[in-house]
Order: structure tokens, then sequence, then C-alpha cells
């Protein structure tokens, strides 16, 4: 839970404006606490989606599905792309972002694909401390 709660401080505090979308099917998550917590997978604007293709390095990039993740700890979503890139498809990577709206949001690489493909975007103290989030593992079960 510590490590949790460090990953969601360090998000808020680089990711400090929201977002708001329309939602599709509620999905639990695991947490700490005595019942897991329900949230919405989210849909995301393709001009989001976009962005993130937009910045990937080296991949030709061509995302197939996303869905995102509203943090219950932070104002910060997370979200999921499955994509196909040159010579591999069906990869998947997370993002943390402050908001779904296509021009207000920042991005943090979550994961390992994430940072591959995007290695301009900064990580989430170190990608693999924030892949284990709930949110982020919730995000990708949306997909």
């Amino acid at each position: 839970m510590t490590r949790r709660l460090i990953v969601a401080a360090a998000l808020t505090w680089v990711l400090a404006a929201c977002g708001s979308s329309s939602s599709d099917e509620p999905i639990e998550i695991d947490t700490t606490e005595a019942s897991p917590k329900k949230v919405e997978c989210l849909r995301v604007p393709n001009a989001v989606v976009n962005r993130i293709a937009d910045a990937a390095v080296g991949t030709n990039m061509k995302p197939t599905k996303s869905k995102a993740i509203k943090s219950p700890d932070a104002e910060v979503y997370f979200l999921a792309v499955r994509f196909h890139a040159t010579g591999a498809s069906n990869l998947e990577a997370v993002w943390a972002t402050n908001s779904l709206e296509p021009t207000s949001n920042q991005f943090l690489t979550v994961d390992r694909w994430a940072e591959k493909l995007t290695p301009n975007f900064p990580d989430a103290s170190g990608a693999d401390n924030a892949v284990d989030d709930p949110s982020a593992v919730a995000a990708k079960a949306c997909l």
C-alpha cells in the first residue's frame, strides 16, 4: 500500500489537472480495503490516443483499442492502449495522464512498453513501480 500511495502522490504532483469522459462497464480493482472498489472503464478520445501514437519513436505504432481508469487514490487516469507496431501485434502499454481531454493532458509512462514507445515522456517513478498499481492493472483489464 505504501508503494501505491507513493506512486499516487508522485503522479498527483506531476499531473495537476483532471478531465472527464463517458464510461463503459464497471470493473473491480483490488485494494487493501475489506472489499474491492468498483471503477469504470472509460472511453478515451481518439485525439488523446493519437497524441501518444504521434510521440512514439521508431515503431510505426498503430493503436487498435484504448481504455482508461480514473484512479480512486488520486486525480490521475491510467490509460491502456492495445496496438500494433513494426513486426509485432496486439501489444499493450499503460500511461498515466491528468486528463482525458485532447489538448490539456500530460503523460507519464507506466510500464516498459510505454517507456520504450515514448522515451521522451517522463516515467512514473521508475516505470515498474506504477505498473503494479491496481488502477494500471484495471486499465489493462478493460481492454
